[in-house]
């Protein structure tokens, strides 16, 4: 689109403002920090879109530097808008105790929201003063949910012995059990999805997977027990079959071609009689569906603003400095979205409540309801307080509609993501927090900012959906489909919503300061280590130009030198004593969640390997390439990082963020510093942008920053 987008930055690398083309373009969102008595931390941000300012206000911290007031000042420009005031307390290890949801508009505070954790940090119990959300959560020894307790309804949990994976999802109530929901799943030996029968849906309902030798989906159809012919039982049978080609485009659904244009090539210009055209950026600019002409809006971040049919707009949306939509108008209808837990419409609220598994209930109207979500958190059943169930919704693999009218009691539906299904021309599209995805097509209408996972060719289509297997990922950000995974962890929100991939409850950092980086880092070993280092040093230094005593001292030195490193090898390797991977991944599953991010388990045992590494005297250089001669070593080197020393790039950065907080704050390092070296350096590592409201309970919204 010949756009530029202008960054500032302030004297610490955070950034201050962001404008179209230069230092004087418009101001398209800027950033305030250092408060008075919040030194080092976010004030507040804004985001600039004609009439209309959105302003995030991080209100409070507590003394650890944690949010305890957050605001969301919505533009009134159209009706709807306001002042929406978020409240959070802590326990010891970092996790939320309470989230304080808005009363309304007008920045009064409403309901507390309370966790309750068990002895080994998992979430127990959700309630507040108007009663119990979930409570007796249970867990099996890797950590998954196995059952729920709800006020007229219990949930459960069945997995595979030997892997894992999940089998059974069930809902009922008690004394008698009475099913609310059924079903249950078989994989092949990849771990693809290869049945999944719905109790609930006419006699038993079976679903059925096939896929190509990249696990893409070839096939899918409701059949007989065996799975080998199609049957027409219960709600919503189907028969689909799908086609791609060398470069991972679908080009053909269930007859259905796919035309793509040559200069694009993965940006689906025709489809089901419908066409579609792309701006310079990828950006989906027009769909001509049914012969009816729609624009598509984007601003200078390519987020959709507006859709439109010739001038008259259909639907308008705004955003906060992050990217975090905050308000959407489709029709006549505006509709508040606040941290994923919030929405306000037409002077009525919605509320979310985050628990074991993520969305636990939702109010609205005074009524509370219970979200009844498949694998993929897909809401399948909304059920009310009394175990009545309300709306059942059924969905073809990629999303789209296969039984009839959605419910209006929430928009959250395929995989938990916001569908607007009021945008005109087709069946509408679905808000996947960096960009939207069209159903029918089984496509994103924007081409991915990243390249999520390089080493994957099909991450190089940046209009597909998860790689072509729905029914094995989800894409919770916009950006990178996740294995959905067999783990329902006990976090808030705990790891994907509807029981899937493995993100787990917020690690503790004082955990990792006091107990692991500071105590390890005055050890005995490590300060045998140290005063290896030392003496090494010392020698190199008293050098002099006697070639005898340069070669006694140089001997020494190296064997000082050679000490020291198998001292710190024998404390950093696979499994060791310092080597925290195992232990992290084993406590907080495969990714963990902090800031509305999930960073890979070993982002903190390569901090902590930076901090004492340079506590005991080793060099910056000496660490960087001792943790890429170990990935030689280990045979997990790669050509493509011969600059870092041949480890992954982000590996490496969470090395430089330990030696980093070790050379700033010495062994004086507490939370808040931790927190401010690695909010400065965190868009270098591993790392995925989550929806808050799946997965948190109460962190806000906050974005890269």
């Amino acid at each position: 689109r010949n756009q530029t987008l202008y960054f500032k930055y302030d004297d610490l690398n955070r950034t201050e403002e962001k404008r179209q083309t230069n230092a004087t373009g418009a101001l398209i969102a800027d950033y305030t920090f250092d408060a008075a008595g919040q030194k080092g931390l976010l004030s507040k941000s804004r985001a600039y879109s004609g009439a209309n300012t959105t302003e995030v206000q991080y209100v409070t911290y507590d003394a650890l530097n944690r949010l305890t007031q957050q605001n969301w000042v919505v533009p009134t420009t159209s009706t709807g808008g306001g002042t929406f005031r978020f409240d959070y307390t802590y326990n010891e290890a970092d996790q939320p105790t309470s989230t304080r949801y808005p009363l309304d508009h007008l920045g009064q505070q409403g309901e507390a929201v309370n966790y309750t954790y068990n002895s080994v940090g998992q979430i127990s119990a959700v309630s507040s003063i108007s009663g119990t959300y979930a409570s007796s959560a249970s867990y099996n020894p890797a950590g998954q949910l196995t059952q729920l307790a709800q006020p007229g309804l219990t949930r459960q949990r069945v997995y595979e012995t030997n892997t894992l994976r999940l089998s059974v999802v069930k809902a009922g109530t008690t004394s008698p059990w009475d099913n609310r929901q059924n079903l249950t799943y078989t994989y092949d030996n990849a771990g693809n999805v290869a049945s999944l029968v719905d109790g609930q849906n006419g006699t038993g309902q079976k679903q059925c997977f096939q896929y190509d030798y990249l696990y893409r989906l070839t096939a899918a159809f409701t059949g007989n027990s065996g799975c080998t012919v199609y049957s027409a039982t219960g709600t919503g049978p189907y028969q689909h079959t799908y086609a791609y080609d060398a470069i991972g485009n679908l080009t053909s659904y269930t007859g259905n071609s796919y035309t793509y244009g040559s200069g694009k090539p993965h940006a689906v210009t025709a489809a089901f009689g419908n066409s579609y055209a792309y701006d310079g950026n990828g950006n989906q600019t027009t769909r001509t569906i049914g012969g009816t002409v729609y624009t598509l809006v984007y601003d200078y971040e390519n987020r959709l603003t507006e859709v439109k049919q010739g001038t008259t707009v259909l639907a308008s949306f705004v955003y906060d400095a992050d990217g975090n939509r905050v308000k959407g108008t489709v029709g006549s209808t505006n509709t508040v979205y606040i941290a994923g837990l919030y929405e306000y419409s037409g002077g009525a609220a919605k509320s979310y409540y985050t628990g074991p598994g993520g969305v636990v209930a939702m109010r609205s109207g005074g009524t509370v309801y219970y979200l009844l979500s498949d694998h993929l958190n897909s809401t399948a059943r909304i059920v009310n307080s009394a175990g009545t169930t309300q709306s059942t919704s059924y969905y073809y693999p990629f999303g789209g509609n296969r039984g009839g009218a959605f419910s209006s009691l929430t928009t959250r539906r395929f995989t938990g993501q916001y569908h607007e299904s009021s945008i005109p021309g087709g069946e509408g599209l679905y808000f996947y927090n960096a960009r939207w995805y069209d159903a029918k097509l089984g496509r994103f209408v924007s081409a991915d900012t990243l390249v999520p996972s390089p080493g994957n060719p099909q991450s190089f289509n940046r209009y597909s959906y998860v790689y072509n297997n729905p029914l094995k990922y989800t894409d919770p950000s916009g950006h990178a489909g996740k294995d959905v995974g067999q783990c329902m962890c006990g976090g808030v929100g705990g790891g994907d919503v509807g029981g899937s991939s493995l993100i787990s409850a917020i690690l503790p950092i004082r955990w990792l300061i006091k107990s692991e980086m500071l105590p390890n880092a005055q050890s005995q070993v490590a300060i045998r280590i140290e005063h290896r280092n030392t003496e090494a040093a010392q020698l190199m230094a008293d050098i002099g130009a006697d070639d005898n005593e340069m070669a006694s001292n140089l001997g020494l030195a190296l064997q000082s030198k050679s000490e020291a490193y198998r001292l710190w090898i024998s404390m950093v390797k696979a499994g060791a004593d310092w080597d925290h991977k195992g232990e992290i991944r084993e406590k907080y599953r495969e990714y963990v969640q902090y800031e509305g991010y999930a960073y890979r388990f070993d982002t903190w045992s390569n901090i902590h390997y930076g901090f004492v590494g340079r506590k005991i005297g080793f060099t910056s250089t000496e660490l960087l390439a001792g943790a890429g001669a170990a990935q030689i070593k280990d045979g997990t080197s790669n050509i493509r990082y011969w600059k870092s020393w041949f480890d992954e790039p982000e590996d490496q950065a969470g090395i430089r963020i330990g030696i980093e907080m070790y050379e700033t704050y010495q062994l004086n390092l507490t939370p808040a510093q931790f927190r401010h070296v690695f909010d400065r350096n965190a868009a270098l590592l591993s790392r995925w942008k989550i929806d808050i409201g799946e997965y948190g309970g109460g962190y806000g919204s906050g974005g890269d920053r």
